[in-house]
């Protein structure tokens, strides 16, 4: 039970980690490289594992981490992606669906695949190359969302393919986190017809979430917005958007899943640029919260007894993986290899589904700590070098499309 101190103290530490990502943040641009990436080195260096943690204050680390802070960083990604989800439509939904769909399938299925051989050739056991397959299937859409805004890239057509896709793949990887928890953990057998199972009801679940969020919220904030009381469509936007978040988790997806339904319902309401630069201005707040908090996920006490072979064959499969999976279907698709290209790179970067999945792992004894942290620096990696290789692969074609 935190107290009134804790709470006071938790807020103050949580407001020096902002202004220090966003210090880590505007220095990197400087020397052009993308925001994204200084959030996130801002937490690996002053995260409790590191100098946040050694350096006291009235005898009490720097910054420390509690649930308070986790449910900050949540509350981060929630809005990042209901913020991602104000400047998509259903037209262009419509517009990259199919392929996105495809794109998003393939690029969950080859991931897991290589994954989970690697991990057996690699010696490990068969529930531990589940995991490690399964921690490999998501790409990190906040992370793969804010880079393309920043490089304004989002209304590209890739910009489109790569978010529709990382939607995708997103509900896909929870998917077969289900699969791997509720069966192939308990030692069951993994049969085709639970394995559609799962698939199928995931990806109707978001549908259906999708199209209700489509068909009331515009109505209910078109109705708030014609009261003229001040704040009122933007407290009304924002709770549903967390309401909508927490539904999706009811039912079983992330919250993120949801955040973004929301976003892409109120997009087509009247008022989309009220609630677009209400949300913004949180974005500055909680955006380097969540981003932060992936980077205080690594403890640099790890890498003394790091697998580095480990490392370095399972990042080759954490990179070569999406570029196969996402990538070639892409370039057969569009016919277009820069289009193909930029598409695998965009959906490189792994991170809080990777988290989540390798936490279960560590948490059931089936992952053991050198395995843990040679998998979360995987993990981490990608999401690292994806916005610079992004922006690199972008910038032969202009700012806008």
């Amino acid at each position: 039970m935190l107290t009134e101190l804790d709470i006071l103290r938790t807020v103050a530490s949580l407001g020096l980690l902002i202004f220090i990502a966003r210090v880590f943040a505007a220095l990197l641009k400087r020397v052009k490289i993308p925001e994204v990436v200084g959030l996130i080195l801002a937490g690996i260096v002053f995260g409790p594992y590191a100098l946040g943690g050694h350096i006291h204050l009235f005898g009490e680390p720097l910054i420390e981490f509690n649930e308070l802070t986790v449910a900050f960083s949540e509350m981060g990604a929630v809005i990042v992606l209901f913020a991602a989800g104000l400047e998509f439509s259903y037209a262009d939904l419509r517009k990259t669906g199919g392929p996105s769909f495809l794109i998003g399938g393939v690029g969950v299925i080859i991931p897991f695949f290589l994954g989970y051989q690697a991990s057996l050739l690699l010696g490990l056991g068969w529930t531990a190359a589940l995991i490690i397959g399964a921690a490999l299937t998501a790409t990190s859409i906040a992370i793969t969302v804010e880079v393309l805004r920043e490089i304004r890239q989002f209304n590209s057509i890739e910009g489109r393919i790569i978010v529709n896709a990382a939607l995708i793949d997103d509900v896909l990887g929870l998917t077969v986190l289900a699969i791997v928890t509720s069966i192939g953990l308990s030692g069951a057998d993994i049969t085709l017809s639970r394995l559609l199972y799962v698939v199928v009801t995931s990806i109707s679940l978001w549908l259906i979430m999708l199209v209700i969020a489509g068909l009331i919220f515009p109505r209910i904030v078109n109705l708030a917005s014609i009261w003229k009381a001040r704040g009122t469509v933007e407290a009304i936007a924002t709770g549903l958007c967390f309401a909508t978040a927490a539904a999706a988790y009811a039912v079983g997806l992330s919250p993120i899943v949801g955040a973004f339904a929301a976003g892409m319902a109120l997009a087509g309401s009247k008022a989309v640029l009220q609630i677009s630069e209400f949300t913004s201005n949180l974005e500055l707040i909680f955006g380097p919260i969540f981003f932060a908090s992936i980077g205080a996920y690594v403890n640099p006490s790890a890498l003394v007894n790091l697998n580095v072979l480990l490392f370095l064959i399972m990042g080759f499969v954490a990179i070569i993986s999406k570029m196969i999976g996402c990538g070639l279907p892409a370039w057969l698709i569009y016919r277009n290899r820069k289009i193909g290209m930029r598409v695998g790179i965009g959906m490189v970067s792994r991170g809080e589904v990777g988290f989540i999945i390798l936490g279960i792992g560590l948490s059931r004894a089936i992952l053991d700590v050198a395995t843990y942290s040679a998998l979360l620096l995987v993990v981490l990696f990608t999401t690292i070098i994806t916005p610079s290789l992004v922006k690199r692969s972008f910038a032969s074609r202009g700012k806008t499309e």
